[in-house]
Parts: C-alpha cells; sequence; structure tokens
C-alpha cells in the first residue's frame, strides 16, 4: 500500500472509530451499543496495523 492511501485508509478508520463511539454512546438499546464498540475496535486495530505495517517492521540483518 502506497503512503498516500494509508493516510486516506487511516483517515477513514479514525472516522468510522469516532462514529463508532457516537454511535455507542447514543444508543438506547444493547445491540446498538455493542455494533458502535464493534465498530471503534475494528478502526482502532486497523489504524494501529496501518501504522505497524508502515513504520513497525524493519528487517535486521
Amino acid at each position: 500500500m502506497g503512503l498516500i492511501a494509508a493516510w486516506v485508509t487511516g483517515a477513514l478508520m479514525g472516522l468510522i472509530s469516532l462514529v463508532g463511539l457516537i454511535m455507542a454512546s447514543a444508543a438506547h438499546d444493547p445491540v446498538f451499543q455493542f455494533a458502535g464498540w464493534l465498530f471503534f475496535l475494528f478502526g482502532v486495530l486497523m489504524v494501529f496495523g496501518l501504522i505497524a505495517s508502515t513504520v513497525g517492521r524493519k528487517d535486521r540483518d
């Protein structure tokens, strides 16, 4: 994945995480609250995965 694509994907995943938190906080039933937490968790894990794949792993020879 290119650098620009990683930035765009990271921004979208951050937005999905934020929407998930808003969805979980405004939920009136447990199903929407659980779905909001899942969106948040998915977005955060994707952002961490993008960070790890972009800068985290260097081969040491």
